[in-house]
């Protein structure tokens, strides 16, 4: 049984960022004049709030993988645009430590291919953060290789994460090939280690019918895992060279874009004030301009006084809910993009808006970047990454 082992983990992973944000607030409340300590401590709240919003999906997505209720869902993707947002993804994180981050595209790689994005996402974020947390110095690097099959109709995508961490000794490098090698559902996740990375990780690589491994590692010189899935390719014809690294940059992703919606207006229908609040002032610092409603039907009345680009629609409302909203709007504004606020992280939630015929799902809490990315992306705005 999981679940002692699990609730052990948990309580690690939520206590160690919930006493930082804790221990922040009480800094502020004893010096709150201090304008410099209370903007440094707000940012580490908002940190760790992040931290634990990571720690509960990862805990979300564990219980799913473990009941057997974790639905893949397969299609083609741009691998090239998904590399490339992966990396700005951890950019940030390794400028901070100092720390060189390198992604490299094999010859012979495929331009697009077909499984799970968000899956395969989740799984490279894990180990790449773990990989970027246990090294102080060098470097951390993603290779991708083309690998043709023997035994299936399709080949298989290899993705190589090399570190120049610490490493494991033997005992633990024994330890930790023996739980990745391990494919029990018995032993799923009793992970020789404490943290939830490596547990989700192996749950999800298992879930895409891959494989993780570590392939090698050396006390206090580095590691090397290797995650293989299935590209749902039979041939690489179309195929690309990649190599991104932030070794000359030191460039940091803006939490509250200044730009990117200038001109456009849209209607926000939220029926929290305060998210309400804070949603419009993120638009509006991105040049936006914004008209609010504060519930379904008091958003469907502001549609027709005005002329819009685009519709925030949160899907939990009273009076009319999201769903009932964007069907009217599909009927009187079917060329206008609407995209769903929502604090329902189902998979079937997420897949029930996309079906219904919202644009985007963003779910909460949003962080501003996302938001004004999401709207650059409905309204035609944000490049469409090269295929």
């Amino acid at each position: 049984m999981f679940l002692p082992d699990l609730l052990r983990r948990i309580n690690h992973e939520v206590r160690t960022p919930l006493t930082t944000i804790m221990s922040s607030a009480d800094t502020i409340l004893a010096f709150p004049k201090d304008e410099g300590t209370r903007t440094r401590r707000l940012s580490v709240i908002h940190s760790q709030a992040m931290r634990v919003l990571h720690v509960w999906q990862d805990v979300f997505d564990v219980a799913l993988v473990a009941s057997g209720e974790f639905a893949v869902h397969k299609a083609s993707f741009s691998l090239k645009g998904f590399l490339t947002d992966l990396f700005g993804d951890l950019e940030d994180l390794a400028t901070e430590k100092k720390l060189g981050l390198i992604f490299r595209v094999a010859d012979g790689v495929p331009r697009s291919i077909t499984s799970d994005k968000e899956c395969l996402r989740r799984i490279l974020v894990k180990l790449l953060e773990n990989a970027l947390q246990f090294t102080d110095n060098g470097r951390v690097s993603l290779e991708v290789e083309f690998r043709p099959s023997k035994t299936k109709s399709t080949n298989t995508l290899a993705f190589i994460i090399t570190d120049t961490g610490e490493g494991f000794d033997r005992v633990n490098q024994t330890a930790l090939k023996g739980f990745l090698a391990d494919d029990s559902q018995e032993h799923l996740f009793l992970s020789p280690f404490s943290g939830l990375g490596i547990v989700l990780a192996k749950a999800l690589t298992r879930a895409l019918h891959g494989s993780l491994s570590l392939e090698a590692s050396q006390l206090d010189r580095g590691s090397r895992f290797v995650v293989e899935i299935d590209s749902g390719v039979t041939e690489s014809n179309s195929i690309f060279n990649m190599n991104l690294d932030n070794l000359n940059s030191a460039e940091k992703v803006d939490r509250f874009p200044s730009s990117g919606l200038e001109g456009l207006n849209l209607l926000l229908i939220e029926d929290s004030d305060e998210n309400r609040e804070m949603f419009q002032i993120f638009l509006e610092l991105a040049g936006a301009n914004v008209c609010v409603a504060r519930d379904g039907r008091e958003g469907l009345k502001e549609a027709g006084m005005g002329q819009y680009d685009a519709f925030l629609v949160d899907i939990q409302m009273p009076i009319y809910d999201g769903f009932y909203v964007l069907k009217e709007f599909k009927t009187k504004y079917p060329q206008i993009p609407a995209i769903a606020l929502t604090a329902h992280t189902f998979p079937e939630d997420q897949r029930k808006c996309r079906e219904a015929g919202f644009c985007d799902v963003l779910p909460k809490p949003i962080e501003a970047a996302k938001l004004v990315a999401a709207i650059r992306r409905c309204v035609g705005r944000e490049e469409v990454a090269a295929q």
